[in-house]
C-alpha cells in the first residue's frame, strides 16, 4: 500500500478544495473496498427490492454474500500475506519479471483453495440445496480472487482505475441483481447477478496488474512452487494472516449458532440481530483506515526508508539514532491522532445509536449492541494498524502471538456474553479489541525504541527467502 500512499499525497497536495475529499475518497477504497462494495450494494438491492421479492429470499441472498466475504477472507488470507510478502521482496531487488507469475500463481492458488472450502463447507457442513450451493462457491471464488487482486493493486499505484473498477461494479452487481429478482429468479439468480458486479471489480483490478507487469509466465508450476516455498518459510507470517482472518468474523460464527441464531431459506445460519448493528459499527472504522492509508503509510514509509537508507550509506551511528528517533516519533504520534479522531466520530455514533437505529430498520434493542460495536471499532483500528506496522520490522512471531490472543479472546469472550444475555451482546468483541490494542501498541512502542537492535542484531540472523 505504501505505492499508492504516494500517489494519493500528490492528490493531497494539490491546490484544490476537492483534493483531499477525493484522496480520502480513494484512500477509503483502496483500505476497505470489498467491505465498502458490500455494504452499499446490500443496502441499495433491499431498497430496490421493495415488495418484488420475498423477505425470506432476500435474506437468503444477504446470507450467501456474507458468507462468500467471510469464508473467501479465510482461505486467501495467508496466500494474500505471502504473496505480497514476496512481491515486496522482488520490488526491491528489481526482479519485475516475478511479479507476474506470482500474481497468477497466487490467484489460482486462492481461487482453488476458495472453492473447495466453500464447498466443503456448504455441502458437507450445512447441507445446502445443491443450486444453492454452487451459485455461493461461485460468488466466494469470485471474492477471494478480488482480495488477491487488490494486494497486488499496492504495487501498481493506480488508485482511480482501483475506485473506478469497484464503483462500475457496485452499480452493475445492484442492477443485474435488481433484474433478477424483477425476473423471478429467485436467490440462486441474485446471487448470479451480484456475481456479474463482482467479476467486473476482480477484471478490473487485474488488468491494471498485468499492465504494469506485462513479462510471460513461461512456467506457471515455478511460481506455485514459489508461493508454497513462501508460505512454509514465512509459516509464522501464513499463520498470523489465517488467525487475524478467524478472529475477525469469530464472533458472528459463535453469535450464528446462539440463542438469536436464525437459519435462512438457504440452509445458512445467520444471526441479523448481531449482525446488522454490527456491521454498521464497522463502518465507523472506514475514516481512520483511509487516513491510516494517506497520512501513515506515506509519512511513515519516508522516515522508514531515511531509517534503512542511512544505514545502506554508512551513515554515522548518531546519525543512525537520529532517524530512529525521528521514525518512532512520527508512527506513534501519527497512531495516536487518528485514534483521537476515530473516538469522536465512535462518540458521535454511540450517542446517535437511537437515531441510527430507527433510520437503518433495525429493532430498539440493537441500539446498545450498537453502541459497544462502535467503541469496539476504536480499538479494533488500533490493533489493525499496530499489529500490521509490526510487518515492517520482520515481527513476524510477534504479529502470530497478537492474533491467536485476539482470536482467543474473540472467542471467549462472545461465548462469555451469549451466557450473560442480549444487554451484554458485542461486549466481548470490544474487550478483545480493547485488550489486543493496547498490547499491539506497546508491542509497536517496544518496537521502534529497539529498532537498532532489532536491525544489527537480530536481523543479521535472518535467512531472506531466495526468489
Amino acid at each position: 500500500m505504501a505505492g499508492i500512499g504516494f500517489e494519493l499525497r500528490k492528490l493531497l497536495q494539490r491546490d484544490t478544495l476537492a483534493a483531499p475529499v477525493a484522496a480520502l475518497g480513494h484512500a477509503a477504497v483502496i483500505a476497505a473496498g470489498p467491505w465498502i462494495f458490500t455494504i452499499l450494494a446490500l443496502v441499495l438491492i433491499s431498497t430496490l427490492s421493495g415488495s418484488q421479492v420475498s423477505q425470506e429470499t432476500l435474506s437468503g441472498f444477504r446470507v450467501i454474500v456474507i458468507y462468500a466475504f467471510a469464508l473467501s477472507l479465510v482461505a486467501t488470507a495467508p496466500i494474500v500475506i505471502v504473496a505480497t510478502r514476496i512481491t515486496g521482496d522482488a520490488i526491491f531487488m528489481k526482479k519485475f519479471e516475478r511479479i507476474r507469475p506470482l500474481f497468477v500463481a497466487s490467484l489460482a492458488t486462492g481461487a482453488a483453495v476458495t472453492a473447495f472450502l466453500t464447498l466443503f463447507a456448504y455441502l458437507a457442513l450445512f447441507r445446502m440445496p445443491l443450486e444453492y450451493a454452487l451459485v455461493g462457491v461461485v460468488c466466494c471464488t469470485f471474492v477471494g480472487m478480488i482480495w488477491v487482486s487488490l494486494a497486488f493493486c499496492g504495487a501498481v499505484r493506480d488508485y482511480h482505475g482501483v475506485t473506478i473498477s469497484f464503483l462500475i461494479g457496485l452499480l452493475t452487481a445492484v442492477l443485474a441483481t435488481a433484474g433478477a429478482m424483477r425476473q423471478g429468479f429467485g436467490a440462486p439468480g441474485m446471487v448470479l447477478g451480484f456475481c456479474v458486479g463482482l467479476a467486473i471489480i476482480f477484471f478490473g483490478l487485474t488488468s491494471r496488474v498485468l499492465a504494469t507487469f506485462p513479462q510471460p509466465v513461461p512456467q506457471l508450476l515455478d511460481a506455485v512452487q514459489t508461493l508454497i516455498s513462501g508460505l512454509r518459510h514465512y509459516y509464522a507470517l501464513a499463520l498470523g494472516a489465517l488467525l487475524a482472518s478467524v478472529a475477525i468474523w469469530i464472533d458472528k460464527w459463535i453469535m450464528w449458532v446462539g440463542p438469536v441464531a436464525e437459519r435462512s431459506q438457504v440452509g445458512l445460519p445467520h444471526a441479523p440481530t448481531y449482525d446488522s448493528a454490527m456491521f454498521i459499527a464497522y463502518l465507523a472504522s472506514i475514516p481512520a483506515l483511509a487516513l491510516f492509508v494517506t497520512t501513515l503509510e506515506t509519512t511513515f514509509f519516508d522516515k522508514y526508508r531515511k531509517y534503512y537508507g542511512s544505514i545502506a550509506n554508512h551513515a554515522t551511528l548518531a546519525q543512525i539514532r537520529r532517524n530512529a528517533g525521528e521514525l518512532e516519533h512520527e508512527t506513534l504520534h501519527t497512531i495516536t491522532r487518528i485514534v483521537l479522531i476515530q473516538a469522536t466520530l465512535c462518540a458521535i455514533v454511540a450517542l446517535a445509536a437511537p437515531l441510527i437505529v430507527a433510520a437503518s430498520g433495525l429493532h430498539l434493542q440493537q441500539t446498545g449492541i450498537l453502541r459497544v460495536g462502535a467503541i469496539g471499532a476504536i480499538f479494533q483500528f488500533l490493533f489493525l494498524a499496530c499489529s500490521s506496522l509490526l510487518l515492517f520490522f520482520a515481527r513476524h512471531l510477534q504479529y502470530l502471538g497478537l492474533q491467536a490472543l485476539f482470536l482467543l479472546l474473540q472467542a471467549g469472550l462472545t461465548l462469555a456474553t451469549i451466557a450473560l444475555g442480549i444487554e451484554f451482546y458485542g461486549l466481548g468483541y470490544l474487550l478483545a479489541c480493547l485488550i489486543c490494542g493496547v498490547l499491539s501498541f506497546f508491542a509497536l512502542a517496544s518496537t521502534m525504541r529497539d529498532i537498532d537492535f532489532l536491525t544489527f542484531i537480530v536481523g543479521n540472523h535472518r535467512r531472506p527467502l531466495a526468489i
